[in-house]
């Protein structure tokens, strides 16, 4: 990936090292998330149907029984994705509660853990977040999970 915008004149290791005279190097942590973005809905299946009726070869059309098996088989899909979704539901409402050590990446390579108990849950764009010691993550993020110890 090419690099933009950078000047071959400044010594970009002095200003690591902050020997430019300047303000030091700021150091921040970063989160880095993979985005889920292969799921297909009913309206895709339905568009693709089309799509295949409108271009398929009149001399040799597609028997229709072939249409309906391919329609029950996304509906079975589509309801194990449900049920899916609905048990991710019930463990992450079971968490509440319960001691968590969840593990950032940090951007020097460290993973930084940290222990605490679930106070609360939420559903932010479209994935569950858990609240620990007053900060969000995601399910993604837990480690471990043990009794509360109270």
């Amino acid at each position: 990936m090419p690099i933009s915008n950078v000047s071959s004149d400044r010594n970009y290791t002095d200003i690591l090292n902050g020997a430019s005279g300047k303000d030091p190097v700021k150091n921040f942590d970063a989160i880095f998330t993979k985005e889920d973005n292969t799921s297909l809905g009913m309206s895709d299946f339905l568009s693709l149907m089309i799509a295949q009726l409108t271009n398929q070869d009149f001399t040799n059309p597609v028997n229709d029984t072939e249409y309906v098996a391919q329609m029950a088989q996304f509906s079975t899909l589509s309801a194990m994705q449900e049920l899916s979704q609905l048990s991710k539901q019930s463990y992450v409402l079971s968490l509440l509660g319960k001691n968590c050590t969840v593990s950032e990446n940090q951007i020097g390579g460290d993973v930084k853990t940290i222990t605490g108990k679930v106070t609360s849950i939420s559903l932010v764009d479209n994935d569950y977040k858990v609240t620990i010691n007053g900060r969000q993550y995601g399910m993604s993020e837990i480690t471990s999970v043990s009794e509360s110890a109270e």
